[in-house]
């Protein structure tokens, strides 16, 4: 897949669900538990899109959290 308008909306969807879920999923878990839910190696769908993309959606997609306020550095990371 190429780096276009399509790849770019499924990612984003992606992100924001993502975010959304990232508080269920952590809940009242371990540290240990909780790194495991970021994959050491995983498909990489979204590789045809620019780093600096990435980047600037994830930071906009957390900048503002309702849930998971005290964990910046853990929301960025796992997502």
């Amino acid at each position: 897949m190429t780096d276009g308008p399509v790849l770019r909306a499924v990612f984003r969807a992606h992100l924001w669900l993502s975010a959304r879920l990232l508080p269920v999923l952590v809940g009242r878990r371990d540290f240990e538990s909780v790194l495991k839910l970021a994959p050491l190696r995983t498909a990489a769908p979204y590789r045809d899109l620019p780093w600096t993309y990435i980047v600037r959606r994830v930071n906009r997609t957390v900048r503002r959290p309702w849930l998971m306020r005290d964990r910046r550095c853990l929301r960025e990371g796992l997502l």
